[in-house]
């Protein structure tokens, strides 16, 4: 495949953020879908990358993009007073990942960020990807099941003991 990662740099309300994107053959216009992947705390957008998560979405026609979390990677430390919810809706417009909306996947830590854009900005988002994410069980079940029209895969490890009780308040999504 001919893609190429393009690396660079977000100022989402002031806070930069390091980027990486990998286009389907086409570009932007031809992909048949957008994926927003986050990381966990011991990870960063270049963990993408290493993988080949950011080649295989693209070879499959699938905008990716990853991110490193502010005070993660390369990105800096945010210096705003808005909510993580605004600041990931800022994200998503100053990358320009809004047609087609993206898939958002939020492993562990980066459920403190996927989290609160599902719930304040659901209309932003084609589906959900939570991995075991942090956060999940301070939300009543009866917010979760407001989320309406979002496809979500619930995932968690096997042997991950509080990743299962953070994933299990997410299957109240309808």
């Amino acid at each position: 495949s001919q893609q190429q990662e393009v690396t660079g740099f977000a100022q989402p309300l002031g806070c930069k953020t390091a980027y990486r994107i990998m286009e389907p053959a086409g570009g932007a216009a031809a992909a048949v879908g957008a994926v927003l992947l986050l990381h966990g705390q011991r990870y960063t957008s270049t963990t993408w990358a290493d993988l080949g998560t950011l080649r295989v979405l693209a070879d499959s026609g699938v905008r990716a993009v990853a991110v490193d979390l502010p005070g993660f990677g390369q990105s800096g430390l945010r210096i705003d007073h808005e909510t993580d919810a605004d600041f990931m809706a800022a994200l998503l417009d100053e990358l320009g990942i809004t047609a087609p909306k993206p898939v958002l996947l939020f492993p562990s830590m980066s459920g403190k960020y996927g989290i609160p854009l599902m719930l304040d900005y659901p209309e932003k988002l084609s589906g959900l990807v939570p991995i075991a994410p942090v956060g999940a069980t301070s939300i009543f079940s009866d917010i979760y099941e407001q989320v309406e029209g979002l496809p979500t895969l619930v995932v968690w490890g096997q042997n991950d003991r509080a990743g299962h009780a953070q994933s299990q308040a997410l299957l109240a999504i309808p």
